[in-house]
């Protein structure tokens, strides 16, 4: 990819981190729960905190560290654009963007996959960015494998990892709800465990001015992955 159209998009996404990074994050969040453990009682109330934030349309950041953090974000970011897909009468669907380094099993799971798929099947959209070599590690996850059955989710490879540590990898619904990581290293989806990689993000509910901005800078990347035929489609063998 030509160095100066991904430094434009690694300068935007930058600028998103830096305004959240200074965020506060509420403190009676951190007394309720031991972000660096897990339990089940820790997976309770880290739940009822995003249960409550999304249906309150909190726009503060909830922290995320963890893999089972993570999940569990990601989970809750579903449950929010199921419900607004529902809701819809007209216009757009409802579209969900995802810039990850790979899918890992340990996170998008097929419990998870059953919720995309009932997304996708009530009309909502999902665009998919891999940030990594082609298939190499991401052939096994449930969503690769149904993908060529909906026409409204579509997957883009990189097919290299070069830049990927400058870039902050999301999940965002529409442009005001999201899971957003601190930039980070590669890391193979197979050394993934509950508490392994800790890796800084944040998750807000209702944030219309840097979900904007991670929506214009994922539309620019999948254009420029598509003009520069870093798009690689999944193989129609695989299903």
């Amino acid at each position: 990819m030509p160095e100066n159209k991904l430094s434009l998009l690694h300068t935007t996404n930058a600028t998103i981190y830096e305004s959240n990074k200074e965020l506060e994050t509420p403190r009676n969040i951190l007394k309720k729960i031991h972000m660096s453990k897990i339990s089940k009682e820790a997976k309770s109330q880290y739940k009822a905190i995003l249960v409550s934030a999304r249906k309150r349309k909190d726009d503060f950041p909830i922290p995320n560290r963890h893999p089972w953090h993570c999940k569990l974000a990601v989970t809750e970011l579903l449950n929010h654009a199921q419900e607004r897909q529902e809701e819809l009468k007209e216009g757009e669907p409802v579209t969900i963007r995802l810039l990850t380094g790979s899918l890992t099993n340990h996170v998008y799971d097929d419990e998870l996959k059953n919720g995309l798929q009932k997304f996708l099947e009530s009309g909502g959209k999902v665009n998919i960015i891999i940030w990594g070599k082609f298939l190499a590690d991401t052939v096994d996850n449930p969503l690769i494998k149904f993908q060529n059955n909906y026409e409204n989710l579509k997957i883009r490879f990189s097919q290299t990892t070069e830049g990927g540590v400058q870039l902050n990898h999301f999940f965002l619904v529409d442009d005001d709800a999201y899971r957003f990581e601190a930039p980070h290293p590669y890391y193979p989806p197979e050394e993934f465990t509950d508490t392994h990689p800790e890796i800084s993000a944040r998750i807000v509910f209702n944030d219309k001015d840097s979900g904007t901005q991670l929506k214009i800078f994922f539309d620019d990347l999948w254009r420029v992955m598509d003009d520069l035929y870093f798009s690689q489609p999944v193989l129609s063998s695989i299903s």
